[in-house]
């Protein structure tokens, strides 16, 4: 077995020897010489949706965006809480069999309960919801009221005879019974 000589070793290869350039061939751009040398910059056609070396952390934004805290994310409501009625069907009925107006209120108060709890205004939900309640309610009273009152005035007073007036001739100005 031989050994070789201590300045070659058989782990490395072979270096080739340099050999310069051609010189018709295109010299490679010089920086002016009064510049200091710049550092590499990064390749031109590099990927920026590239994803990072693993076991390094995302440079940028947190993972999972920044944190909500003191306010519920839109669409979810605080737990323990119950989504309040909107009271949606008494308005349409009392705005359409009772009193327009009054019914208007209504519908507006109740559609506007679902647009706050999906906002997380828990409390502006169930302020919307009571007051869609009680518009509705005396929406309702109001329509009995006056239907009440339109029994009593036309049906009732001409049939008792305590509305003289409505039989009253009005070329004559005298009653007609």
């Amino acid at each position: 077995m031989s050994v070789p000589p201590p300045d070659e070793t058989p782990d490395q290869p072979e270096v080739a020897p340099q050999v310069p350039p051609p010189p018709d061939a295109p010299q490679p751009e010089q920086a002016h010489p009064d510049q200091p040398p710049q550092p590499e910059q990064y390749p031109v056609n590099a990927d920026p949706y590239a994803q990072p070396a693993p076991g390094y952390p995302q440079a940028g934004y947190p993972q999972g965006g920044y944190p909500q805290t003191g306010y519920p994310q839109a669409g979810y409501a605080p737990a323990g809480y119950a989504k309040p009625d909107n009271y949606l069907v008494w308005a349409i009925l009392t705005m359409i069999l009772c009193c327009l107006p009054l019914g208007i209120v209504s519908l507006v108060y109740a559609t506007q309960v679902d647009s706050k709890w999906s906002a997380g205004d828990v409390a502006g939900a169930e302020n919307s919801s009571q007051q869609a309640r009680t518009w509705a309610i005396w929406s309702a009273v109001a329509g009995i009221a006056f239907t009440v009152l339109i029994v009593i005035f036309v049906v009732l007073l001409p049939l008792l005879g305590l509305l003289p007036f409505m039989f009253m001739d009005p070329s004559t100005g005298s009653s007609t019974r």
